[in-house]
């Protein structure tokens, strides 16, 4: 049996409207909506309480409450800063949707010698802070009963402790189950199965005619058992274009060995990246353009790693084989194309030697600037290529 887990839940209420409050605090205790185009897309309890919800057309949504515009800055600078926040209890850290977080917290007692519960209210105290915004917080052994907890809020963290899941989630209902359509809604609805808990009495032997493919995940969540693991913080840049670093090519780099210096700031850029949000490269992409416009990509897979040397060879590898015609390069790009969980981040001490000195280049780096340490002979007994002009690659 595998130990129990520690997953904490954040919620900022309605996020949307709190920042729309939180720049104009006439709007506070009033029906308040929010809007996208033509359309709201979030509403206060006290609109809510006046028949406008999400979907409901905004000019009709007018008559009933004030509307907002809405601020995709201002939502996102909040995750980031809710997510820079999370990320000092603990490297794992996701966010889901507009105004929920989970923070796995699993192990972090030995670090911080306090338990889970009393993070994750110093946690929800420094953003209600922070950003001057409400925020519910709950602890579970799995991210979806959390998040329900969250959602209900009441205790500054609501606490379900182990075993206490399926009561807790009993009187919940059915609508929150994942992948719930219509369909499948009015055929529990038909069985009289309209609460979680009713889901869970159903026997073995007749879920997968009730429920269909997803009958066994569907029980499980009725249960509040959740097994998903919580994915490492990604901060405020997830686009794919944060994974990809593109360097310009001089006449004198017209080789493998002569690209090194770039290839080797292209990878100490993405394994910072990887560290930084404690996740690791199992996928690399090199994309060669050519000085005619043509280009060559080659992608391998690799050892899990966030380790420079290591997307360094993995890169030059790629390189080295999508250079395959006789005309001058002018641009290569490395990319990490698929990521995975398991790095060390900044919170947690590193493995061994390498780790640790990777964490402390990557601590005077970020106060010092990209330039202030250097890898040279290194470099240069790889591949016999200068470290001169690494710099303008960087």
């Amino acid at each position: 049996m595998s130990a129990a887990r520690d997953i904490a839940s954040l919620v900022l209420p309605d996020l949307p409207v709190a920042l729309a409050r939180r720049e104009a605090p006439r709007l506070r205790e009033r029906p308040v909506a929010v809007a996208r185009g033509a359309t709201v897309v979030a509403a206060s309890a006290e609109a809510r309480a006046e028949g406008v919800a999400p979907g409901t057309p905004a000019a009709r949504a007018r008559q009933r409450a004030a509307v907002v515009p809405f601020d995709p800055d201002a939502v996102r600078r909040a995750r980031d800063q809710v997510g820079a926040a999370l990320n000092r209890y603990s490297p794992q850290v996701e966010a889901e949707g507009a105004g929920a977080w989970y923070l796995d917290l699993s192990g972090t007692r030995r670090y911080f010698r306090r338990p889970p519960v009393d993070l994750v209210g110093d946690a929800a105290a420094t953003v209600a802070a922070d950003l001057e915004l409400p925020v519910q917080a709950a602890l579970s052994s799995g991210k979806a009963v959390a998040r329900m907890a969250a959602a209900v809020g009441g205790d500054r963290v609501t606490r379900i402790l182990p075993g206490g899941e399926p009561a807790f989630v009993s009187g919940f209902p059915v609508g929150v189950l994942p992948g719930l359509g219509p369909a499948q809604r009015e055929r529990l609805d038909r069985l009289g199965l309209r609460q979680l808990g009713e889901v869970a009495a159903v026997p073995a032997g007749q879920r997968e005619a009730v429920f269909g493919a997803r009958g066994r995940l569907w029980w499980q969540w009725s249960r509040g058992e959740d097994t998903r693991p919580v994915a490492g913080w990604g901060g405020e840049a997830q686009a794919a274009d944060d994974w990809r670093v593109s360097l310009p090519l001089s006449p004198e780099e017209q080789s493998p060995a002569a690209a090194g210096p770039a290839l080797f700031g292209a990878a100490e850029r993405l394994g910072r990246r990887l560290r930084q949000r404690a996740l690791r490269a199992v996928r690399l992409q090199v994309l060669v353009t050519y000085r005619d416009g043509a280009e060559r990509s080659r992608t391998a897979r690799m050892e899990p790693s966030d380790r420079d040397f290591e997307l360094y060879e993995a890169a030059h590898a790629l390189t080295a084989a999508a250079w395959e015609r006789r005309v001058a390069l002018r641009r290569v790009a490395v990319a990490v194309t698929e990521r995975t969980g398991g790095g060390q981040g900044e919170l947690f001490p590193a493995d061994d030697r390498m780790d640790r000195l990777l964490q402390s280049l990557d601590h005077l780096r970020a106060r010092f600037g990209e330039d202030v340490v250097q890898w040279g002979r290194r470099l240069t007994a790889n591949d016999g290529a200068s470290t001169d002009g690494t710099d303008e690659h960087r």
